[in-house]
């Protein structure tokens, strides 16, 4: 094997690249956050943890997404689907 071909195989072994599985993954955790009916608490997380970088500038948000969650699993006598 030439150095260049084991050059070309060592950068692959280190490359990563998004497969369809991945996108799969996120789009599950958009599902569950929408059936949980806390969506909007968590874009709101994500918003200000965006903006502020710094997430005790974010406390408000994240109490809301907690007592969002909290009354989804009450409804759910605790759960899991």
């Amino acid at each position: 094997m030439s150095t260049q071909q084991q050059q070309q195989q060592q950068e692959s072994k280190h490359s990563w690249k998004p497969t369809p599985s991945n996108d799969d993954e996120e789009d599950a955790f958009e599902a569950m956050l929408k059936r949980t009916g806390c969506l909007d608490q968590h874009n709101d997380v994500m918003e200000c943890m965006a903006e502020h970088r710094d997430w005790r500038q974010c406390q408000e948000q994240v109490r809301k997404m907690k007592v969002c969650m909290a009354k989804y699993q009450e409804t759910k006598g605790g759960q899991s689907t």
